[in-house]
């Protein structure tokens, strides 16, 4: 009884910090809206290949935190996708080293199934080195998904998704700048759904302004 009611708990607190994160990635996104003509626009095309998928049945050991052991996909241990977004870009203080970013996205995912994924995210990128040539960047981000894949161990095809990227931009001409970026990337539905499968994945991203 004590495991459950702690168990409990935990799956409740995971629902209020879900309700907040969803809160957050809404007011973002829609603070974002009315500076869209003030963004800087960033084109990226993205290659990913997953990590690992759990199996959304928590062993004895991590059931009473209610996380899955991570377990590979398939026989090769990965699956692979392509993603396009597009960031809108807004910097936030007179420095410019601190922006929040509004990232739709589409991906196609090409194995183990054929599939599509499309969302939005929101992230808030900080440059800890800024030249006028030359940038460095870290960015995490939230966001919401659907998707058509059927992962193994996933209920639901809507997901939260978390994000954690590092990059870095040089200028190609006076008015171009390329962005090359690692992107870590988990997925889950937030226990909103049993079995909650968490999907994890890198990618590598290049990006244009034009």
């Amino acid at each position: 009884m004590q495991f459950a009611s702690l168990r409990n708990q935990l799956l409740c607190k995971k629902y209020l910090c879900n309700l907040l994160k969803v809160s957050v990635f809404i007011l973002f996104f829609v603070m974002s809206l009315f500076y869209q003509s003030e963004a800087r626009v960033i084109y990226n095309l993205c290659y990913g290949s997953g990590l690992s998928v759990s199996n959304g049945n928590p062993s004895h050991l991590w059931g009473l935190l209610a996380i899955e052991k991570p377990e590979r996909i398939d026989n090769q241990h990965m699956y692979d996708y392509y993603r396009f977004d597009i960031d809108f870009e807004h910097f936030v203080n007179k420095s410019r080293n601190l922006s929040l970013i509004t990232e739709p996205f589409i991906t196609y995912v090409s194995r183990p199934t054929n599939g599509l994924s499309f969302g939005a995210t929101e992230l808030l990128r900080y440059y800890f080195v800024k030249h006028l040539n030359f940038g460095a960047f870290l960015n995490p981000g939230f966001g919401i998904s659907y998707n058509t894949v059927e992962y193994p161990g996933q209920a639901s095809k809507f997901l939260f998704v978390g994000e954690l990227g590092i990059g870095i931009d040089f200028r190609i001409s006076k008015k171009h700048l390329m962005f090359v970026e690692d992107r870590f990337i988990h997925m889950s539905n937030g226990f909103l759904k049993t079995p909650n499968g968490a999907v994890d994945s890198d990618f590598i991203s290049v990006g244009f302004t034009f």
